[in-house]
């Protein structure tokens, strides 16, 4: 998209420079978000509000004062029962508002531009984590979820090399996650990113598979590595026949791609157990753990590496 003109009028918009300022600000975030090239503003689409356009502004601290963590899910091979790797999960450590979950801000970020240099930065401490795990004797591998714009991004690659070279990993060891939903947003470019990531080594995962209703023969020009089994289909698993149902075609045609099944959401052993039978591949839930910080990863792994 090119330039953006984002317009507030005197006095309808309002009286004085801050106010009117701030109706500029309203009228660019929703240019980007419908890709216009001019916007004016107008109330019904402020729901940006004052407390908002806070939170966009802390943002922006955030991602230059180091506010954002990242938390960690296990994922676990059905076959061995081993743990293999983890998930990284972005928190934002807020000054005064405490620990802010993603739905609150993910989607902020994309709004307003902001969502491809917060992925740089879960990029860069999820490989620094990989690095120290492995200091301490835990060789696992990593996933991170990445936006639809992130795979605009023609210099995401670069960095991903950049970043892989830079703490001596391997690239297979870093997987990256998109959604079904998000190939479907200039798919061409999407698919082209997506074969560069993979000519570096990295692993491609489609994430929430199920609920995207990507076209069958688009997801079968994909190089993939992954599909991600959708928590939804988890969770009715033991009393809807139907989620059985997609649970086990999507098994088969992973086996059919020569793809690893995922499945997200096991909070039960029942359903742990379901799924095992029906040859998923890896487990992800919180009957595994519940996600962990940094520091609570150790003492977790070394319990886990004395179970029979």
């Amino acid at each position: 998209m090119g330039e953006v003109d984002h317009s507030a009028l005197y006095p309808e918009h309002g009286l004085t420079q801050s106010e009117l300022m701030r109706s500029a600000d309203v009228a660019m975030y929703e240019a980007k978000r419908t890709h216009s090239t001019i916007c004016l503003y107008h109330s019904d689409s402020d729901d940006n509000s004052r407390d908002r356009l806070s939170l966009i502004g802390d943002l922006r601290a955030a991602l230059d004062e180091d506010q954002l963590v990242l938390h960690f899910q296990f994922t676990q091979d059905f076959r061995s029962g081993r743990i293999q790797g983890l998930e990284a999960l972005v928190r934002w450590n807020h000054p005064t508002r405490g620990l802010v979950f993603p739905d609150d801000f993910i989607p902020m970020a994309e709004r307003v531009g902001l969502i491809m240099p917060l992925t740089r930065v879960v990029l860069r401490k999820a490989l620094e984590e990989l690095v120290r795990l492995d200091a301490t004797g835990h060789r696992l591998t990593m996933s991170v979820n990445i936006s639809h714009l992130d795979l605009l991004d023609e210099t995401l690659p670069g960095y991903i090399e950049t970043l892989l070279a830079h703490y001596d990993l391997q690239p297979q060891r870093l997987t990256l996650e998109v959604t079904e939903s998000s190939l479907g947003e200039e798919p061409e470019r999407a698919r082209t990113r997506i074969e560069a990531l993979r000519r570096l080594g990295v692993r491609i995962s489609i994430d929430d598979f199920g609920v995207g209703y990507s076209s069958m023969s688009k997801l079968l020009e994909l190089p993939i590595d992954e599909l991600k089994i959708d928590k939804t289909f988890v969770f009715a698993l033991e009393n809807d026949v139907r989620a059985r149902a997609v649970i086990g075609s999507t098994i088969e045609l992973g086996r059919a791609l020569n793809v690893t099944v995922v499945a997200e959401g096991i909070e039960t052993f029942s359903n742990h157990q379901l799924l095992r039978s029906l040859g998923a591949d890896v487990a992800q839930g919180y009957y595994i753990a519940r996600p962990k910080c940094s520091e609570e990863l150790d003492e977790y792994l070394a319990v886990m590496s004395t179970r029979p």
